[in-house]
């Protein structure tokens, strides 16, 4: 999982928490949390990473464009971290 999370665009705390919430699928029955061979293309093809976004909307800060989603009334696929709340 670690060697995934830069291929996705993501931390590895991002990532596992992608893995707890079921928005990455593992391999079953492997020793170890390993993602299926298809995951990190599926991901990519499905989701926006908010630093992807940030870059695509010139904001210089994730947290930026995580404030004009919110504006804009949409809602993230995966809910924020709840430290993020009141940003």
């Amino acid at each position: 999982m670690r060697d995934a999370a830069p291929l996705l665009g993501l931390s590895y705390n991002s990532t596992a928490d992608f893995v707890r919430r079921k928005v990455l699928k593992t391999i079953p029955d492997v020793k170890g949390t390993f993602l299926a061979p298809n995951e990190i293309e599926r991901f990519k093809s499905t989701y926006v990473t908010v630093p992807e976004l940030s870059e695509i909307l010139g904001t210089k800060r994730s947290r930026d464009a995580i404030a004009l989603l919110d504006a804009a009334g949409i809602e993230p696929a995966c809910p924020r971290p709840p430290s993020w709340k009141d940003c």
